[in-house]
């Protein structure tokens, strides 16, 4: 067998006749895929850990210079990440155990077992290790979406929240540098949002990045992922941004909103020569919620900029009517308090509703819901003991169209604000928009599907009510006689209240109401 199959394994133990003894046993009972080296002493052993690769420890707790289970704590100082396997006498065996509590793999008592139980108790270690990592992993990966999902749609600025996400994604993937740039429109450019593992003198040099150069340049122009790996072998000159700070594998996510790209988001490791399917996987998670909640606040900003906008020239052309228009002027006035109000009023409202989590599921491969949070028990009237283990599409008024939402994401890998309606025990209905995507396991095997639902029952009916306003504001600002203006009010409001019969009537000089 070749050495690069081989096992590698480092035997720390001090006493000559012990190590030989072990060695023997592996060695005689088929352990040629094993590669044994051996340290004499916990000195010894962190200098050799230091500089080779090993694939598990057999640890003597009596050594020369360190015993018992702090020998445990500080081996693990060299490499927290190795499968350990202690090593104790025939009256310690308490020792061992409470060596596995502390977080060792496994025990072996010297001079029992032959090389067959020690090469098993080997391997065992090593998977035993891995399954652990796996599960941590997996742990912290959901851990990391569910909790993101909520801030993003909660946090108004985007800032704060994109460049904690990165640090967080940025150390579970085991990178080193993070870049995100936000298109700039009226410059047609990218501008930096937030970066982290470059010199900041660095950061601020490259504040401004043309649509084409570099990497996230060329992605924001052709709205397309790019993964540059084994950057220090290859002549790719798109990584020139990058390879300066040592970084040999990259990744770079489009920014997409309503098929538009928004900006860029990408990760950088200096320690590996590429990504897995996996880290890839979470990337493009990451980034579809980081443009989902900049999208939204970009629209607001927008939004509110085009009704400031509105309100200056309705204001100019308030000035330029004179006393003709006082009386609507005084409407104007009241109706803008009563906006004023209703606005204090809906934005406190929608205080108490952004502090609450939105409803949020996940979902077996076969439709079946495993986990729910407390806005899902509120908005269907029922407790999770009930909720888990029952059907996905029957919480909603139409169970075979959530059916197909939910095979969507099963062949699509994801859906985007895909409309429903959740019915609750009481009959009360609400009407949601759908995001969902599969999550997967550390070998990338498809697990279920994440879903979070977003009311959108109070934002349907501020927008008719910001369109009819709108409506009367821009034909006050359009109209030149009063009769005309306020016939067209009548038209407005009969379209707006789908009554047949409206009308207006003013008072004479005399403050009398004429027929």
């Amino acid at each position: 067998m070749t050495s690069s199959n081989q096992l590698k394994i480092l035997l720390v133990e001090d006493s000559d006749t012990d190590a030989l003894l072990l060695q023997e046993n592996i060695f005689l009972n088929g352990g040629d895929d094993l590669k044994v080296s051996r340290a004499g002493s916990l000195h010894e052993a962190v200098e050799y850990l230091n500089n080779n690769h090993i694939d598990v420890t057999l640890l003597d707790l009596t050594l020369p210079d360190s015993s018992g289970l702090d020998t445990i704590i500080r081996i693990r100082g060299a490499r927290y990440d190795m499968p350990i396997v202690v090593l104790t006498g025939v009256d310690d065996q308490n020792t061992g155990v409470e060596a596995v509590r502390m977080g060792v793999q496994d025990y072996l008592v010297k001079g029992q077992g032959d090389g067959r139980v020690i090469s098993r108790a080997i391997r065992y270690s090593i998977e035993r290790k891995r399954a652990e990592d796996a599960i941590r992993r997996s742990s912290e990966r959901f851990e990391i979406l569910s909790e993101t999902a909520s801030d993003l749609l909660r946090n108004k600025n985007p800032q704060d929240v994109v460049n904690k996400l990165c640090l967080r994604v940025m150390r579970y993937l085991d990178c080193d540098v993070f870049f995100n740039f936000l298109v700039d429109e009226e410059k047609k450019k990218l501008r930096l949002n937030t970066c982290a593992g470059i010199p900041e003198k660095t950061a601020k040099g490259m504040e401004w990045l043309d649509f084409g150069a570099a990497v996230s340049g060329y992605v924001a122009q052709q709205g397309q992922r790019i993964v540059a790996e084994n950057i220090p072998e290859t002549n790719d000159p798109r990584t020139y941004l990058v390879r300066p700070f040592g970084v040999k594998a990259y990744a770079c996510h489009p920014l997409m909103s309503q098929g538009k790209v928004i900006g860029t988001l990408s990760f950088g490791t200096r320690s590996r020569t590429t990504f897995s399917d996996d880290d890839l996987a979470m990337m493009k998670t990451v980034t579809d919620q980081v443009a989902t909640a900049i999208a939204r606040i970009l629209s607001e900003d927008a939004l509110q900029k085009a009704h400031d906008e509105l309100d200056t020239r309705v204001k100019e052309r308030t000035a330029e009517l004179g006393e003709m228009v006082l009386e609507l002027q005084k409407q104007i006035v009241q109706r803008v308090r009563a906006e004023e109000a209703f606005r204090s009023a809906s934005l406190y409202a929608r205080g108490l509703l952004e502090a609450a989590l939105d409803p949020f599921v996940t979902i077996s491969p076969e439709g079946k819901i495993t986990d729910i949070n407390r806005a899902t028990e509120l908005v269907t009237g029922l407790s999770r003991e009930d909720l888990i283990g029952s059907d996905f599409s029957d919480y909603f008024t139409q169970p075979q169209k959530a059916k197909e939402v939910y095979k969507k994401v099963l062949t699509a890998g994801m859906v985007k604000d895909y409309s429903l309606t959740i019915r609750h025990v009481s009959g009360h209905t609400t009407d949601v928009l759908y995001n969902a995507t599969l999550y997967k396991n550390e070998a990338g095997q498809m697990q279920g599907v994440l879903a979070a639902a977003r009311d959108v029952t109070e934002h349907n009916i501020m927008e008719s009510r910001n369109r009819f306003t709108n409506v009367l504001l821009e034909l006050f600002a359009q109209k030149t006689s009063r009769k005309e203006y306020l016939d067209s009010v009548v038209r407005a409001i009969r379209d707006w209240s789908d009554c047949r019969c409206v009308g207006i009537r003013i008072t004479n000089q005399d403050g009398f109401i004429p027929y």
